[in-house]
């Protein structure tokens, strides 16, 4: 039997992982109520906000270096009674 070493043991290699989480933690921080029961209700929009956002060394988000295009605000899959999910009904 050999041990195998999976990133948990290469701190260095989490450095991007780590990054977008502290984003992703800054954008709920802003919306998340005082109890902080119900961050997994935003966690659709802070992750829409994040991929749709330009980065430095790209000069363009995430999104369209993938796809080539901008998203739709509506495609992303929210529930209707979720904070992001009745801000898109409002602006329908």
């Amino acid at each position: 039997m050999s041990k195998a070493l999976s990133t948990a043991f290469h701190p260095e290699k989490a450095g991007p992982t780590e990054r977008v989480n502290q984003i992703l933690e800054q954008y709920l921080q802003m919306y998340v109520s005082y109890h902080q029961d119900d961050w997994h209700t935003w966690l659709p929009l802070a992750e829409f906000a994040y991929t749709n956002a330009e980065h430095s060394s790209t000069k363009q988000s995430p999104f369209f270096t993938i796809y080539g295009r901008n998203p739709r605000f509506d495609s992303i899959h929210v529930s209707e009674d979720s904070p992001s999910g009745m801000l898109s009904t409002k602006l329908q």
